[in-house]
């Protein structure tokens, strides 16, 4: 599973994004990354094939639990610049986002980049 899961994820979203066209920045956000496993395969295999991609990439694991967001911090943080957690709950700190985005909607125009959520391990805690 470990690391070809994320590699695998890795790669379809990097040749999406170049599908896209889009010129602005990759932007990954992580919902409960765990102690951070995911973001690391991830990033190391967005870095082993796109360095360009890499060097302007922006990945934020919004995190609920103190614990694991200190976890992801020394782990992926320390490793990888471009990453960041955010503490607090990802229902409402996306909601936020959504609405200042509307109330922005028009006002920039041009390409705002490659965006993709992932949820991996909420989904994998979910009840079956």
């Amino acid at each position: 599973f470990h690391p070809w899961y994320a590699r695998a994820i890795a790669k379809y979203v990097l040749e999406s994004a170049r599908a896209s066209d889009s010129k602005g920045p990759l932007s990954v956000i992580e919902i409960g990354g765990g102690n951070g496993t995911f973001a690391m395969g991830f990033l190391e295999c967005v870095k082993e094939l796109n360095e360009e991609v890499y060097k302007k990439i922006k990945y934020e694991m919004i995190e609920l639990s103190p614990a694991l967001a200190g976890k992801q911090k020394e782990r992926v943080c320390a490793a990888h610049p471009c990453a960041k957690v955010t503490e607090g709950d990802a229902s409402l700190l996306l909601r936020k986002r959504g609405e200042e985005a509307q109330a922005r909607c028009g006002a920039k125009a041009g390409d705002k980049g490659f965006e993709v959520l992932i949820g991996l391990e909420v989904l994998d805690n979910m009840p079956h």
